[in-house]
């Protein structure tokens, strides 16, 4: 999966109300992970949840710039609030921990 089509699969999710499923979005969706990382909220540590996650990337053989682009697609509540205070081109992975450090 490249960069463009992680960027779409995020678009569709932050605007479900626009899905319009062609065959190249079924065969995206069903590209699923070989181990889904957990949800981050911001309750728990950023550090452990990090590590969890590159353990899900590394198994997964996401580069870093999937890694950056799934790590947008696994946060929720707080911590997807305050990624989305982040300037959007900015999917790269180490840049988003960075930035939810300052947070969490």
């Amino acid at each position: 999966m490249n960069k463009d089509e992680l960027v779409r699969l995020q678009f569709l999710e932050d605007n479900p109300h626009l899905i319009t499923l062609d065959e190249n979005d079924v065969n995206l969706l069903n590209d699923e992970p070989r181990m889904s990382p957990r949800f981050y909220y911001g309750y728990s540590s950023l550090k452990d949840y990090v590590q969890h996650f590159c353990i899900a990337a590394e198994l997964n053989c996401w580069s870093l710039s999937e890694m950056g682009v799934y790590l947008t697609l696994y946060l929720r509540g707080p911590a997807r609030q305050a990624w989305k205070q982040m300037p959007r081109e900015q999917y790269e992975f180490h840049h988003i921990v960075t930035f939810l450090g300052g947070f969490f």
